[in-house]
């Protein structure tokens, strides 16, 4: 009997030696514990109580066969159980996996995909912006001023005579003049048109100045404007109201004032 509470007593302590060096096979993680009960711990609650049974069994039988025994049992058995309670008790840490899963890496690996191809498209863009404005700004160029390389006429006298203005076209126009004295007087000259003389002339009438001067044998001279050569209406004429008049003059047609009408005109001076 006493060999067989020996055997009892070996079997328990060598139950809880391997209860304490399997909870001290996993190190200790910093980790937070999950509250949770976990499988482990729910085999190590029902291999404790399982012992403890066997443990409560054990010293049932040997307090019946030896009382002498009944104190060093109870003491062993009281020991063994407290060392088997308080290594069922430990709870084991839960470790938790370090890696994260493949879901998790999936993921991550899309949202950085899509962060390289977005930023990949944001320089793409940046880049035909850069591109658009160099082209647009090696191609539109300020409109430069235009130089003109004609010459302006220098100063030119031509005399006016009858001879002169043969083969050239004659017109007639109706025009209205008034004096200094405010009389308003409406006639019609035939003749030629300055401008078709002085190209005859040879004159570039783009290149002309500020001018001419205008002179007649007697002595009077009148200045006309650029514009007022280049006038349609302004004749030099032989006929007035259809009749000879005996000498040239010039007529401004779009011009009311009778003193500009020279009467004998003999030449012309072109200012610059």
């Amino acid at each position: 009997m006493k060999s067989h509470k020996r055997i009892t007593i070996a079997i328990i302590l060598m139950l809880a030696i391997t209860l304490i060096f399997t909870s001290c096979q996993k190190p200790p993680v910093d980790e937070p514990v999950d509250s949770t009960p976990t499988t482990t711990e729910a085999s190590t609650d029902v291999t404790t109580q399982a012992t403890s049974q066997t443990e409560r069994d054990s010293m049932t039988e040997a307090s019946r066969t030896e009382k002498g025994s009944e104190t060093v049992t109870d003491v062993a058995g009281s020991s063994s159980s407290n060392e088997t309670s308080n290594t069922a008790h430990t709870t084991l840490p839960v470790t938790s996996s370090s890696k994260p899963s493949t879901a998790a890496q999936s993921s991550r690996t899309a949202t950085s995909s899509a962060a390289t191809t977005n930023t990949t498209k944001a320089q793409q863009t940046a880049k035909a912006v850069t591109t658009t404005r160099k082209n647009a700004s090696s191609t539109t160029k300020p409109p430069s001023a235009t130089v003109s390389t004609t010459k302006k006429v220098q100063q030119q006298t031509f005399n006016i005579t009858q001879s002169e203005l043969s083969g050239l076209t004659s017109y007639t126009y109706t025009m209205t003049t008034i004096d200094s004295s405010n009389t308003e007087k409406t006639r019609s000259f035939t003749g030629v048109r300055l401008k078709d003389f002085l190209q005859k002339k040879g004159v570039d009438l783009q290149a002309l100045g500020s001018g001419a001067t205008l002179a007649a044998s007697d002595g009077v001279k009148i200045t006309y404007s650029r514009n007022l050569i280049l006038d349609d209406n302004t004749l030099i004429a032989w006929n007035e109201n259809n009749s000879p008049i005996g000498y040239l003059r010039i007529c401004p047609g779009s011009v009311t004032d009778a003193n500009m009408y020279l009467k004998k005109l003999a030449s012309i001076t072109l200012n610059p």
